[in-house]
């Protein structure tokens, strides 16, 4: 074979090698965009009950335009799982402190001993048996959130504890948790306060009468005082009396 017919071979080879390899080319982006459209298809189809798609599941390449029509198409504020668990795990706690006897947990000879990290210690132990991711201390920027409950990319609830001892408590409820949400993609929020004292008790209802109506969808407060959880016989004998 001259070289020149060697060379008009080579060239045939490489072209049809090339037209096969744009022609395989052309089927995968082909599946690609398919499996593009039916994901946004389906999630947009099933509505807000429908099980969240994490981003982690979708190819990195469609991830920013799935996440837009996402948005557009989802009440993202109705997405209520975490904040329901989170919410019911609070009451719990709640229940266990104020008519359990926990509130004894924060006490010594009489003595407030509790700091804010023991509260987190017994709200951890209430996530028992949950499909729940539970995160303490999560830090996205701006500082650590004491719980981050989440399901997936768009169900998220942040949980702050306070003790109603804290001298910039107003500061934290209408600043600090707002700004942990906006680092953690706009979550949802709860901020937990527990009080030890009449005192700290009546300050709390002043300074929640300033706040608008709907910070009482997120605010939980728990009475740990040890002054006014007397025995059942001692309570009912203090009825009979006062009748």
């Amino acid at each position: 074979m001259s070289n020149k017919g060697f060379a008009t071979g080579v060239v045939v080879g490489v072209v049809f090698a090339g037209v096969i390899c744009y022609i395989i080319y052309l089927e995968s982006e082909k599946k690609r965009s398919k499996l593009e459209n039916d994901l946004l298809r389906q999630r947009i189809s099933e509505g807000n009950d429908a099980k969240i798609i994490s981003l982690n599941s979708i190819p990195e390449k469609i991830r920013p335009g799935f996440k837009e029509v996402i948005s557009k198409h989802t009440d993202v504020a109705k997405t209520k799982q975490t904040f329901n668990e989170s919410l019911n795990r609070v009451h719990f706690l709640k229940t266990i402190i104020e008519d359990r006897d926990g509130y004894q947990l924060f006490y010594k000879n009489g003595k407030v001993i509790t700091k804010e990290k023991d509260l987190h210690v017994l709200y951890d132990m209430s996530w028992y048996k949950t499909h729940c991711d539970v995160n303490k201390e999560v830090n996205n920027g701006r500082g650590p959130v004491d719980f981050k409950i989440s399901v997936g990319t768009f169900d998220q609830t942040l949980v702050e504890f306070k003790l109603a001892s804290n001298s910039h408590l107003r500061r934290n409820i209408l600043n600090q948790i707002t700004i942990y949400q906006k680092a953690n993609n706009h979550s949802s929020k709860i901020i937990v306060i527990v009080f030890m004292t009449e005192k700290q008790e009546d300050r709390l209802k002043v300074l929640l009468d300033g706040f608008p109506s709907n910070y009482k969808d997120f605010i939980v407060l728990i009475d740990a005082r040890n002054d006014n959880k007397p025995s059942a016989s001692i309570s009912t004998q203090l009825e009979t009396r006062t009748a």
